[in-house]
């Protein structure tokens, strides 16, 4: 019976995993959900969009890189006010090696004209940003509700095999 109990104890350790990743994905969907209702939306305009070399030095290589990185320049408005922005992302940016693809991309979400989401802060109206962090809480709470369920039904396998259940 030991390696039964261990595949007991493998498998209530995981159910323990499963709930702590589904509290924490709970938690920090209502965190960046209180954000988002933090920064307002307004509707801006491209007016530059650019792509630009950055060289980036690898210690673990022992080699410089380089990386092209999208920049863009948006004008906004905030109660009458002019604005205008150039942060694309609250995260971090990261480049791309390719110029051609850093190119097209950056030419398909961003043209020169277009009508952009501008979400900005309404303590601040200056400081603004065209895309919001993507909602990592979700991708955490389906890997925890995942994780519970393969536990679960590991549990049950286990018993009705051992017919610990009918």
């Amino acid at each position: 019976m030991y390696v039964g109990a261990r595949g007991v104890i493998i498998a209530l350790s995981v159910v323990i995993l499963g709930v702590g990743l589904v509290a924490y994905g709970l938690w920090s969907t209502s965190r960046s959900r209180k954000s988002k209702r933090v920064w307002k939306r307004t509707i801006g305009m491209i007016t530059m969009s650019e792509v630009t070399p950055k060289e980036i030095f690898n210690s673990a290589i022992g080699l410089t890189r380089t990386y092209y990185v999208p920049h863009a320049i948006y004008e906004y408005e905030v109660d009458g006010k002019q604005y205008q922005g150039t942060r694309l992302t609250l995260e971090p940016l990261l480049g791309n090696r390719n110029i051609t693809e850093a190119r097209d991309d950056l030419r398909r979400r961003y043209p020169r004209g277009k009508r952009v989401d501008v979400y900005f802060n309404p303590a601040n109206p200056a400081e603004a940003t065209l895309e919001m962090p993507l909602e990592k809480g979700k991708m955490v709470l389906a890997l925890g509700i995942s994780t519970l369920t393969v536990a679960t039904a590991s549990i049950l396998i286990y018993l009705a095999v051992t017919r610990l259940i009918p």
